[in-house]
């Protein structure tokens, strides 16, 4: 169950970040500045949670994601 809402968190944040880049992205950033800015707010959300493993992880989470490497969530009844 942890791992779940770990994953729907993660999830979440990234498509926070992602609608917030499609905002901005009106006023024509490079692909590279919208991608730190992203990550910035993504982090900047992830922050504020006060249990540190939970936080770890989904920072963890989230630089998987921005590096490509996770396209979708693995196992999760909702990817499958």
């Amino acid at each position: 169950m942890k791992r779940v809402l770990t994953l729907v968190i993660a999830l979440l944040i990234a498509t926070t970040a992602l609608a917030f880049a499609e905002d901005i992205r009106l006023e024509s950033y490079s692909d590279e500045e919208l991608t730190a800015l992203e990550q910035a707010f993504a982090t900047e959300v992830i922050d504020h949670i006060r249990m540190q493993p939970l936080r770890d992880r989904l920072h963890y989470l989230i630089e998987k994601r921005f590096r490509g490497e996770l396209n979708k969530c693995e196992g999760c009844r909702l990817c499958r």
